[in-house]
């Protein structure tokens, strides 16, 4: 490649990145950073699944499907480090469903 052609190959790249940098204004967020606030119990399906105390404490998220049953992901309880084996929770597991507010305490 000659000196030329690197010097446009460079300019091309450049007025690229640059025309994509000031597009990103232009670009919606997506509606789930800065939707609209939840209106009473619209989500109540929505579950905070915490597992483990103290300094351990860890929590995802999942959805209720049945009475008695949360659909979560398997990483959630092998910590995304190992592989799933079915059997009871080593640590404490707790799912709150029921509220919009699931931070909160109670």
């Amino acid at each position: 490649m000659n000196v030329q052609s690197s010097r446009r190959a460079r300019a091309v790249s450049f007025l690229s990145a640059a025309t994509a940098v000031g597009l990103l204004p232009l670009i919606t967020p997506a509606q789930a950073i800065v939707g609209d606030a939840v209106v009473g119990n619209a989500y109540t399906f929505t579950a905070k699944i915490q597992f483990g105390d103290g300094a351990e404490a860890r929590s995802c998220t999942g959805s209720l499907v049945d009475a008695q049953w949360v659909l979560t992901t398997a990483s959630c309880f092998t910590g995304g480090t190992t592989e799933l084996t079915v059997s009871k929770p080593v640590a404490k597991t707790t799912a709150i469903v029921g509220r919009t507010d699931l931070a909160a305490a109670g």
